[in-house]
């Protein structure tokens, strides 16, 4: 069909005297106009700062916003202006300006030889958009312009438009060289590759792309969800899970009350200081998730508690504390797959707090200590190592001794 248009403005310019064509541009939809600056910048906004507030969304804003785009791209380029008489195109001929258009289906053309136009008029006030631009010329006998009329014609948005009113003001088609061709297209595409670079930097988008990538101990907490049961999203970007008896033990991060309470690099034969030698998150390949499952029995005991200033005067609230027992599912934290079980005691030291709050009630359980955790992920990966089938479980409990 374009071929077959440009053959018929081709034909036309020759039986106008205009001889060849150089170039045709084509009036295309404004991009914004009107109230639609407005309306992109409200979506743009949207766009933007959603995702900082709601990241569940950025997938759907990273598929919306391309879609969106090409829609309205599609629209803006290949629909026909909104107006009666349809698209306009311009042809730079040797000779002139060829304009052609379709009326009812019937192609109609005006020839203007370059000695009859008067010039070029941008940034004119116009509703078909800021690009608009007027075009005047004399018509009539071009050996007799003192008998000429003047003509002008408002032109919206052209396919070119640069290069039409360059080619209008110097009276021939000036191709655009070729060296600014080329540099116009690598600064387009480099823009566009340090924009994707630096979008990649924001956290949402690079894991949206690749997959997400565990960049706290914290993080891990989701994989055992809310109950401490497991069951919730793994880490596609994690380090994988690679058991043998040659390999050394893998980092591990053991998650209580959707909190990091312990973790290891897989190494230490000792808890390692608080906030030192933790295993960085993108290492750990293990997630040791604790459901508290009650006490151990006989070990509670009832702490008295006021209200008074310094710890004085009657007591007003009774607290219970008893040394916890605690159900751990290990996974892997890549695949979220189950890899061992467990049931942990919490240290056996069971002591009244110095403070509670007002509406504790209690009974408030102690925790696994370090060793407890390492002892346990020793022996899934040694479990593990020696391919025993998938139902085994490693249940027992570990404690401290009593100090004696």
């Amino acid at each position: 069909m374009r071929r077959v248009r440009r053959r018929a403005i081709a034909e036309r310019a020759r039986q106008a005297g205009l001889g060849a064509v150089h170039r045709v541009h084509y009036e295309r939809r404004s991009w914004v106009t009107g109230g639609g600056a407005s309306l992109l910048g409200l979506l743009i906004g949207v766009a933007v700062f959603t995702p900082l507030y709601i990241p569940a969304v950025l997938p759907f804003v990273l598929v919306g916003v391309p879609l969106l785009l090409v829609c309205w791209a599609s629209w803006v380029y290949l629909m026909p202006p909104r107006r009666l008489t349809g698209r306009r195109w311009f042809a730079v001929c040797d000779e002139g300006l060829l304009l052609w258009s379709l009326h009812g289906g019937q192609p109609a053309a005006l020839a203007i030889p370059w000695e009859m136009i008067g010039g070029v008029e941008e940034g004119v006030n116009d509703a078909q958009g800021a690009f608009s631009f007027r075009l005047s010329w004399l018509e009539g006998d071009r050996h007799r312009k003192d008998l000429a009329h003047e003509r002008s014609l408002t032109v919206g948005a052209v396919m070119g438009r640069s290069g039409l009113i360059r080619a209008v003001r110097a009276r021939g088609a000036l191709p655009r060289p070729v060296a600014r061709r080329v540099v116009i297209t690598s600064v387009a595409l480099g823009s566009a590759a340090v924009l994707s670079w630096a979008l990649m930097l924001l956290p949402p988008v690079n894991d949206a792309v690749l997959g997400d990538l565990p960049r706290d101990l914290h993080d891990f907490a989701r994989i055992c969800g809310e109950d401490g049961e497991g069951g919730g999203e793994p880490f596609p970007r994690a380090a994988p899970f690679e058991p043998g008896d040659e390999q050394e033990p893998s980092p591990w991060v053991a998650i209580e009350d959707e909190w990091d309470e312990h973790s290891g690099t897989g190494t230490e034969t000792a808890e390692p200081e608080w906030g030192d030698d933790e295993p960085d998150a993108d290492t750990v390949q293990l997630v040791a998730c604790a459901a508290g499952s009650g006490a151990v029995p006989d070990t509670d005991i009832s702490c008295p508690y006021t209200e008074g200033p310094l710890g004085f005067g009657p007591a007003t609230q009774s607290v219970e504390f008893a040394q916890g027992r605690y159900r751990v599912t290990v996974y892997e934290a890549r695949t979220g797959d189950k890899v061992g079980e467990g049931v942990l005691e919490g240290e056996d030291d069971v002591e009244c707090h110095e403070y509670v709050s007002a509406e504790e009630t209690g009974p408030i359980y102690t925790s696994p200590e370090w060793d407890a955790y390492a002892t346990l992920l020793t022996e899934v990966q040694t479990q593990r190592s020696q391919r025993v089938p998938s139902a085994w479980s490693v249940a027992g409990m570990w404690r401290r001794s009593p100090a004696s």
